[in-house]
């Protein structure tokens, strides 16, 4: 089952494409074409969506295959729990939320790679 984003248009006949189909179109690009990783979190921290790079960062850092329903947790570091989720809150409060952290402690870091916490 491939994850799929749902627009919040108010529907309105365009021809054969309501503007919440076309919107889901636009945004699935988006969300598919990103470089950079992207989960979408249900309020219980289990994986929504996600694109292919979040797919393939999970796959390369910790050997598993990211799932519709795994818990975003099991792939955080367990010191950052407490800021996550208070973050986390925030957000679904309708905060705006600017944080980058490492979601993998750093022995899971690639040789030659630096954390992006201290650059």
């Amino acid at each position: 089952m491939e994850p799929s984003i749902t627009g919040a248009a108010t529907p309105k006949n365009t021809g054969t494409k309501t503007v919440d189909e076309e919107s889901e179109i636009k945004l699935k690009a988006i969300f598919d074409s990103s470089r950079i990783p992207i989960y979408l979190l249900v309020k219980k921290l289990e994986v929504l969506a996600f694109n292919k790079s979040a797919a393939d960062f999970i796959r390369t850092t910790y050997k598993k295959k990211l799932a519709l329903g795994d818990c975003i947790m099991d792939y955080t570091d367990p010191k950052m729990f407490k800021q996550f989720t208070k973050y986390f809150a925030y957000a679904l409060s309708g905060r705006s939320i600017k944080r980058e952290w490492m979601l993998m402690p750093v022995p899971f870091m690639p040789a030659g790679k630096k954390p992006l916490l201290s650059r």
